[in-house]
């Protein structure tokens, strides 16, 4: 994630966005030592990503609901 060569940057990224699927406690726990602003940061540049989880968590929540008290 640390790496100047984006081609690296990039795999790095999707070996941990697959760690992230599989276990991801454990990757939270480590990104949380160190990584995850690297990780977020390098995400938010990807074209479209932003817009891609935006329609994503619209899909689960509408843009204007009532909260929910249960």
């Amino acid at each position: 994630l640390k790496s100047t060569d984006n081609i690296v940057k990039m795999h790095g990224m999707r070996a941990v966005l697959h760690l992230l699927s599989k276990k991801p406690s454990n990757t939270v726990e480590e990104l949380l030592r160190d990584g995850a602003g690297d990780l977020l940061t390098n995400i938010s540049r990807l074209p479209g990503v932003i817009d891609a989880i935006q329609t994503s968590l619209l899909t689960q929540a509408p843009s204007r609901s009532r909260p929910s008290f249960r």
